[in-house]
């Protein structure tokens, strides 16, 4: 993808994820965009449209809807709006950054390129960031210490089996056995 476009389309995602009260911050949709550029470096960067991957990991976030199962066909019209906007951005991607936004949400059988997306979304969840969104997801369920340390154990093992492509278990193995040591000493202070 070209430098420049890239650029407008990380500002662009920046100012609408500013204001998103779902822990989806601008640093998220970067982290999704770094394991898109991972998976697709080991995949065969030939075999994937770069241009749309990369913007729909950057806005796959960029609906502010509460209700999970609406974010994705929101976020995917917000997506779609910005990207018409959007100088240099081929109008002929666009559709497709809708479908792989979308797909985030959808329980079906996924295309390759949904894949690369969704693996690079669960991802994001086994990063320093991941656990502090983790965290604040639990304090805002209100929950008390032992029982935010007892969900984010299941949360984390949910989130790794979740994991459909082995290179992305291998990508995040490190920090999953990492988090899940510090979680269980943590754990063990409370007794």
């Amino acid at each position: 993808m070209d430098e420049k476009l890239l650029h407008s389309l990380k500002d662009k995602a920046r100012k609408i994820l500013e204001n998103n009260t779902r822990f989806h911050c601008y640093a998220h949709a970067i982290e999704v965009l770094e394991n898109v550029i991972k998976l697709v470096g080991v995949f065969g960067e030939e075999k994937y449209d770069k241009t749309a991957l990369f913007a729909a990991a950057l806005f796959h976030d960029a609906s502010n809807h509460q209700e999970k199962e609406l974010e994705g066909v929101e976020g995917s019209e917000i997506a779609g709006k910005v990207l018409m906007e959007t100088d240099g951005f081929p109008e002929e991607k666009i559709n497709d950054v809708k479908r792989l936004i979308k797909s985030i949400n959808e329980d079906r059988e996924k295309t390759n390129d949904e894949i690369i997306l969704n693996t690079a979304d669960e991802m994001a969840a086994f990063s320093e960031l991941g656990l502090i969104r983790s965290f604040m997801i639990s304090g805002n369920k209100g929950m008390k210490v032992r029982e935010a340390i007892e969900w984010e154990l299941a949360y984390l093992e949910k989130r790794y089996n979740k994991l459909k492509l082995q290179v992305a278990k291998d990508l995040v193995a490190d920090f999953y056995e990492n988090r899940k040591n510090l979680l269980l000493t943590s754990l063990k202070k409370l007794q």
